[in-house]
């Protein structure tokens, strides 16, 4: 038998007794204007916009959400790094792909990155810290942007290795058969809960007034 706390108990029957409600406000937002500019729906956890920078900056891999014309959605891995305020990641296949396919019929896109999690087995929950950007995404034509944009990638991800020289053994297959892509962020949030929160920023949230 799960024992719960006084305090999570009443979140919980409080969360019971208004769910019903949240979904009939929510299903009339989307109807009116769709989903896209609803707000955070608990701001306390809400990370601050450098927080957010700092962990697209340094973490590695994100996955990537898309939908083709039919809203039909998908969801792919990708390794993006952030440069003069835009994300970019890349693929191979020469354009050909799902991934593409859905960036051409719908050029918006969504890409979230998990920092931390930390399952809280005694709330029966997770700490986490994420961020989720979202915005338009350019499929990169040009050759010569596609190896500019590359050799950053490799600068920020492989940094042990001579960039310089992978890049010059790679141009061809870079300008042929590589998918380049830029996601410019139209709205960025992030959260950050509990114990995940103080281990990835190293302090404990500030108080708000």
């Amino acid at each position: 038998m799960i024992n719960l706390s006084r305090r999570k108990a009443l979140t919980l029957a409080a969360a019971a007794a208004l769910a019903p409600a949240a979904s009939s406000a929510f299903a009339e937002t989307a109807e009116k204007k769709g989903t896209k500019d609803m707000p955070m729906r608990n701001q306390k956890y809400a990370l601050t916009r450098a927080e957010c920078l700092k962990v697209i900056e340094h973490t590695d891999h994100a996955v990537l959400s898309t939908a083709d014309s039919t809203g039909d959605p998908y969801g792919v891995p990708v390794t993006p790094f952030m440069y003069n305020g835009k994300i970019y990641f890349h693929g191979v296949g020469a354009g050909i792909g799902r991934r593409t396919a859905n960036l051409t019929q719908n050029p918006r896109a969504s890409m979230c990155w998990i920092a931390k999690g930390d399952t809280n087995e005694p709330e029966l929950d997770v700490d986490y810290v994420s961020v989720i950007v979202s915005g338009p995404i350019r499929i990169v034509q040009d050759p010569k942007e596609k190896v500019e944009l590359m050799r950053l990638m490799l600068a920020r991800h492989t940094p042990s290795i001579n960039v310089d020289k992978a890049i010059a053994d790679r141009v061809k297959k870079i300008e042929m058969l590589t998918n380049v892509y830029e996601l410019t962020p139209e709205h960025m949030t992030g959260k950050g809960t509990g114990s995940a929160y103080v281990s990835y920023f190293g302090h404990k949230r500030p108080e708000t007034k």
